[in-house]
């Protein structure tokens, strides 16, 4: 639990977008940021977790002639690989 705790307050320090669920992290706070916590560790440990698509966003470049696009994953895939 450490580590995602960890990984959920860099990403709030951060100013962490929401994810592609649009959930903010207001919206987790007021439901209780540690028990979404322990939900995402328990689906994590039962192997039960099940990640949404990545984000998708254009990037312009060489002045908005060309642009490259880009996946953003949601922190807890992220952090899921580092273990």
């Amino acid at each position: 639990m450490e580590t995602l705790r960890e990984a959920y307050q860099m990403a709030r320090s951060n100013d962490g977008a929401p994810g592609i669920d649009g959930v903010t992290f207001e919206a987790i706070e007021e439901s209780g940021a540690e028990s979404f916590l322990v939900q995402i560790r328990d689906e994590l440990v039962t192997n039960t977790y099940r990640p949404m698509a990545a984000r998708k966003k254009e990037i312009p470049k060489d002045g908005g002639r060309k642009s490259v696009s880009c996946r953003f994953p949601l922190f807890v895939i992220a952090w899921s690989r580092g273990r």
